[in-house]
């Protein structure tokens, strides 16, 4: 076995390239938290986004504010120019980089195809965290970026990472290099002081939303794509509704966030008429900043996802001190203690039973569970855990290749 000194003390220059910032994904949630409380120097750090950083109260605007050099290269959606190929090659020249973090799977497809002109001959992180989930003729660009880069990953060598052992399998069996252990795995990790009950925050919320007081309020978190699952959600509500009595069932709430998680969204709005909920049951409020608020006025929660590798709505519920129901998804049954709270991913049906469960359990038993999740987040995904380990990752990926004997 081969082991690779780590220079101590080493601040290493890293260049991060994500698609955009122009909203809270995952990804880019984690990335800003990370670079909030890494302890390598801000100036060591530079994001460049090849979108934009939006307008308002988004990421991208937050990181400027907190004094992280953020580069937008104005790029279309899913697409790149010549000119902004050579705006990022410009970019990474500029900052010379040692190591390049590459977000997703497009960043990680333009950070490898640019390496060649990178005057530091940096190393390269991709950060691969969803699976891989897409139909060949679904979405054929996304399909054809994921067979790309396994081919890529096995000639070109990058460091991989990833926030769970789900993904890391799910990408090695589609071809990705390497066994599971030659993986990083960095579980999601928060700031439990930003997540947490609130009974005062709980009754503002509801005033300000016109939810009454005694609505049991269910919550998503999650952009309006196919494989957050908001079409089985919408399904599992119309079952719940018809098995539950009439009083429960005039009672169920849900608020919902996330892009375009909105009733100007016509596909949506005809998803969530099969829901059975009147128009002031349903509280579809679109992207927010203020998510940490909003799940404090929850009940409890749902993920109903079909994909997802390491969720961080739900450790963001959980940490809130919210009952969760998910399905089995990623590291979700890893995550969540309570087994009878997992549902089958795509399965209407048995998500309506776990929904039904929680909709009819006491609500001081409810918020027991809801303790047991915070003192699971609390304990074992913490952010300070995730942060040294990024600094460790980049600092290993920077450091000389100079062998030396194993012990």
């Amino acid at each position: 076995m081969t082991i690779f000194a780590v220079p101590a003390n080493s601040s290493p220059r890293i260049a991060h390239i994500i698609g955009d910032l122009n909203g809270f994904g995952g990804a880019e949630v984690t990335l800003m938290r990370y670079l909030v409380g890494s302890k390598i120097p801000a100036c060591n750090h530079r994001v460049i986004v090849i979108k934009d950083i939006g307008d308002g109260d988004t990421l991208g605007t937050q990181m400027v504010a907190a004094g992280i050099d953020v580069i937008a290269l104005g790029q279309r959606r899913g697409q790149i120019s010549l000119s902004g190929i050579r705006a990022l090659i410009r970019e990474l020249n500029d900052f010379q980089p040692a190591v390049i973090s590459a977000w997703l799977y497009h960043a990680s497809v333009l950070a490898s195809l640019v390496l060649p002109f990178v005057k530091t001959r940096p190393s390269v992180v991709w950060h691969i965290r969803s699976l891989p989930f897409v139909a060949p003729l679904k979405k054929p660009g996304r399909y054809m970026v994921q067979r790309l880069l396994a081919i890529m990953s096995r000639l070109m060598q990058p460091a991989l990472v990833s926030n769970s052992s789900a993904a890391v399998k799910a990408h090695i069996d589609i071809g990705f290099r390497g066994a599971i252990g030659e993986w990083t795995v960095i579980p999601n990790g928060l700031d439990a002081s930003c997540y947490f009950p609130d009974v005062s925050a709980r009754r503002a919320v509801r005033e300000e939303l016109g939810i009454p007081t005694d609505a049991l309020l269910i919550g998503c978190v999650g952009r309006f794509v196919p494989e957050k699952g908001y079409a089985i959600l919408f399904q599992a509500l119309a079952i719940a509704k018809s098995k539950l009595c009439k009083k429960t069932g005039t009672l169920l709430h849900l608020l919902a966030v996330g892009n375009n998680v909105t009733n100007e969204s016509v596909e949506l709005k005809k998803l969530s008429g099969v829901s059975g909920l009147e128009l002031n049951q349903l509280h579809l409020l679109g992207k927010r900043s203020d998510v940490a608020r909003l799940l404090r006025a929850l009940d409890f929660f749902v993920l109903p996802s079909i994909s997802e590798s390491f969720p961080n709505s739900l450790v963001e519920a959980m940490a809130s001190g919210v009952a969760c129901i998910a399905t089995d998804v990623g590291q979700c049954r890893e995550l969540l203690l309570e087994k009878d709270l997992i549902a089958s991913p795509g399965d209407a049906a048995q998500l309506a039973d776990r929904i039904i469960a929680l909709a009819l359990m006491d609500a001081h038993d409810r918020r027991h569970l809801g303790a047991v999740n915070r003192a699971r987040i609390v304990q074992d995904f913490t952010l300070t855990q995730m942060i040294s380990r990024f600094d460790a990752l980049f600092a290993a990926a920077a450091s000389p290749r100079v062998p030396r004997e194993s012990s």
